[in-house]
């Protein structure tokens, strides 16, 4: 898939997320009382409500092919990436989206294990979504150091309103959106 396509998806993402970010916490606003010791924006949101969002985005921006939800790897049909990019039929990209929520980063090195157990001609795309992020360019490094069949496409980050229980308050923490490529 080309620059522009992946740009793209990766647009979608970003702006999906900024939208559901303020919907949530507009509607925790509304009610303090409960709300106030909770996560305010997306840090609540499981990957399959992330995937979906970024979807409908893709759809709404005029996305120009097929977004196929659980698509099934090529060579192992029981497993399924999170979206399928089709053109006429083709498989052309697979995407895994995963949630970053520990230290080292394990649940997301099993997406790129999982590319690297499944062969296929195909893209093989990873967006990480890390909320309440660390620095972000030194989490890139990281990732990549740790990984070296992967190339970094795009990252960028914005700020989401969150519970810290140790500082027993909202604060606005940053939202890491990272994409790699598996290189072939």
């Amino acid at each position: 898939m080309n620059k522009e396509i992946t740009d793209m998806i990766f647009r979608a993402l970003n702006v999906a997320l900024i939208k559901e970010d303020e919907i949530l916490h507009n509607l925790m606003a509304k009610d303090p009382e409960n709300y106030s010791h909770f996560h305010n924006g997306i840090s609540c949101l499981y990957e399959t409500t992330l995937v979906y969002i970024t979807w409908k985005e893709l759809m709404n921006m005029g996305f120009p092919y097929l977004i196929h939800w659980e698509y099934p790897y090529p060579e192992n049909p029981s497993l399924k990436a999170d979206m399928g990019i089709l053109k006429d039929n083709s498989l052309l990209s697979l995407v895994e989206f995963k949630i970053w929520s520990s230290e080292k980063g394990k649940e997301v090195f099993s997406d790129f294990d999982k590319y690297r157990n499944n062969k296929t001609d195909a893209e093989q795309l990873s967006i990480v979504i890390e909320p309440i992020g660390g620095p972000i360019d030194k989490n890139a490094e990281y990732i990549l150091s740790e990984n070296k069949d992967i190339e970094l496409l795009n990252k960028t980050s914005f700020l989401s309103k969150c519970y810290i229980t140790s500082e027993n308050k909202l604060c606005y923490k940053p939202v890491n959106l990272y994409m790699f490529r598996m290189i072939k």
